[in-house]
């Protein structure tokens, strides 16, 4: 007898993959592109210094020529910030498109909007109803490997309860 994957757990499980690989790609996209401006930048800050300080101190004197180089610095730094902001804007734009795809085929968000229109108690009965053979056969499968969990589970819940109501009862008399 094959046993075959269940079809509805990859169909939720998938999503959350595909969500979880574009938050991975989005850090790395922002990780590099910052690495990207930040190590020409201490380069060429070095270099530009040296020989920019020698020059403007000659020139403009020392107050007047550090002054000029450090506004010099704080153009190119804002020109890069906004070349990178405007990279990850339009990244943004991308994701927020491709997770509104993916929310549009995912099997929860289409129950949860079905379930805004409908009467909730019947939309639950009708997914009971599609559900119970995939349910039947996946316990069927799986139930006799943890029905010694399962057991212990439930002596674990009847003991809770009891001391539950135990306390609940004393706190009341």
């Amino acid at each position: 007898m094959e046993i075959r994957p269940l079809r509805s757990r990859s169909m939720i499980i998938e999503p959350l993959f595909e969500r979880i690989e574009l938050k991975f790609d989005e850090m790395a996209l922002r990780l590099s592109g910052n690495m990207l401006v930040v190590i020409p930048l201490i380069i060429a800050a070095g270099f530009a210094t040296a020989g920019a300080a020698i020059t403007l101190v000659d020139l403009y004197g020392p107050a007047r020529g550090y002054l000029i180089l450090a506004a010099g610095f704080a153009v190119l730094g804002l020109f890069m910030f906004l070349l990178q902001r405007r990279r990850l804007v339009r990244v943004e734009n991308e994701r927020v498109a491709r997770l509104a795809a993916i929310a549009a085929e995912d099997p929860v968000n289409k129950f949860l909007a079905r379930a805004q229109h409908f009467d909730l108690p019947t939309l639950l009965a009708d997914g009971a109803k599609s559900t119970a053979p995939l349910v039947a056969k996946f316990l069927m499968r799986e139930g006799p490997k943890n029905l010694g969990l399962a057991v212990g589970a439930g002596i674990g819940l009847y003991v809770a309860q009891k001391i539950v109501d135990m306390m609940s009862s004393t706190r009341e008399s």
